[in-house]
């Protein structure tokens, strides 16, 4: 978008030309001198254009420094042909408050009834100064569970084929400062059918209570 805006500023003003006529440069701060281009004769306006591009990256790079991630994002991994598919979900509160409760709303659909042991292999990683790394299964983290049937209250298994809203609460005890930061996630299902799914789930922002 700022290539385009620029050079139509530039056909506009008519300013930095090829001598058939193209133009040849847009988002230009510091202007040079090369013996193929023809400069117009109304040179102010080159410094015009050229300041005002400057102050108008400026802009555009203050926006992105500002922007304020609100929610979790999400997107579903492995095969297109898998059975279970991620449709939404939201965390409340953002960013997670510990030691607290939170909420977690999902939305999935499955193409097929899904049947118990529902398997769940979850890798949790944290974001920290050398990259993410994995955080081992303590109660929670990279844990292996055998069946979500039996974990999740709301997931009643064998679960019909369509689309189902679950909400699982859930309460962090620890106050540990070593639970604040950031996190990624991926989720790996698959049924004794094998029936499988897969999502990831990033910006997981965890902050601590003082």
């Amino acid at each position: 978008m700022v290539f385009v805006l620029c050079c139509q500023a530039l056909r506009q003003y008519s300013t930095i030309r090829e001598k058939k006529g193209d133009i040849i440069a847009c988002l230009s701060y510091k202007r040079y001198s090369y013996p193929h281009l023809q400069l117009s004769k109304n040179t102010s306006n080159i410094s015009a254009l050229n300041g005002f591009y400057f102050v108008f990256m400026l802009f555009i790079y203050s926006i992105g420094k500002t922007v304020v991630i609100t929610q979790v994002t999400w997107e579903n991994c492995g095969s297109y042909s898998n059975d279970i598919k991620l449709l939404n979900l939201t965390v409340n509160p953002y960013p997670i408050v510990a030691p607290g409760s939170v909420s977690i709303n999902i939305t999935i659909y499955t193409n097929q009834n899904l049947t118990s042991p529902l398997k769940a292999i979850l890798s949790l990683r944290k974001k920290t100064f050398i990259g993410y790394v994995p955080v081992p299964c303590f109660s929670i983290g990279s844990c292996i569970y055998k069946d979500l049937c039996t974990l999740c209250s709301q997931c009643h298994c064998p679960m019909e084929a369509g689309g189902h809203t679950i909400d699982l609460p859930i309460t962090i005890d620890s106050q540990s400062w070593m639970l604040a930061g950031s996190y990624q996630a991926q989720i790996d299902l698959e049924t004794s059918l094998k029936q499988k799914g897969c999502a990831k789930i990033n910006n997981i922002s965890i902050k601590t209570n003082k």
